[in-house]
């Protein structure tokens, strides 16, 4: 798994020395996901989002900054969690 920043306009992603790619496997990772929120406070980014990366496209997480609704994101599906029911004893 890799953290990276995402655009939400754009949907390009960071890359090193603040450059921008289309490339997920171009993008600068963060060790950690404070890492990622700190550099978008200090570069007075905005409308940004942590994706959260992995081998298989389909199980990547996006994390919208504060007060930032989620973007599209070019992998993006929809998972419902089955019902499920607490054991009531009676």
């Amino acid at each position: 798994m890799e953290i990276v920043l995402q655009d939400c306009k754009t949907h390009l992603f960071l890359r090193e020395g603040g450059e921008w790619t289309e490339d997920v496997k171009g993008a600068r990772p963060f060790q950690h996901s404070y890492d990622a929120v700190e550099f978008v406070t200090t570069a007075h980014l905005r409308d940004m989002q942590i994706v959260l990366t992995f081998p298989q496209r389909c199980y990547d997480i996006v994390v919208p900054l504060a007060g930032e609704r989620p973007c599209a994101h070019r992998v993006s599906r929809t998972y419902t969690a089955p019902d499920v029911q607490a054991d009531n004893p009676s």
